[in-house]
């Protein structure tokens, strides 16, 4: 039995927003690995946000993303064994530390680049107007909801 597809229009605008995020990041993941940085997933972007600035131990990162020390170091593990991050003793011995490795700081800047690429093939598609309309509704309706600060401030946490 075939399914009736889905009215794209009757969607709600939280759910076309996530729509379009998860499409978005779909096509940035698919260019990352073209660019030879396979294996990344969106999830680790909630860890690297955290280390942009400064390296991390385990059980901060963990409180911060609202999610288990055995889930950030299985994260950090994988990330590790792409070479994006590295995985040290801090000062304590008890403490692991986390901070981006060179080529995790590559990673970043590449993914930025491809993002602003995307974005720009969006404004080409939608032209400039209605490009600034959109992200102008896309703020309002983060701000509105709550959300604008954790993002301003790179604190967003992984969906539950």
């Amino acid at each position: 039995m075939k399914e009736k597809e889905v009215s794209l229009a009757q969607l709600d605008l939280a759910y076309l927003g996530q729509f379009v995020g998860l499409a978005a990041n779909e096509a940035v993941l698919r260019e990352m690995e073209r660019l030879g940085m396979p294996h990344l997933r969106p999830s680790h972007g909630y860890l690297v946000q955290r280390l942009l600035e400064a390296p991390q131990a385990i059980g901060d990162l963990a409180r911060q993303l609202g999610i288990t020390q055995q889930a950030v170091s299985k994260s950090a593990r994988e990330l590790e064994a792409l070479g994006y991050v590295q995985v040290a003793t801090g000062e304590d011995a008890r403490v692991r530390m986390v901070s981006l490795s060179p080529r995790g700081r590559r990673c970043v800047a590449t993914t930025r680049a491809v993002r602003e690429k995307l974005d720009a093939k969006l404004a080409r598609t939608l032209g400039a107007a209605r490009h600034r309309a959109a992200k102008a509704v896309l703020v309002e309706a983060l701000e509105a909801l709550g959300g604008a600060e954790s993002v301003r401030t790179r604190r967003v946490r992984p969906p539950a």
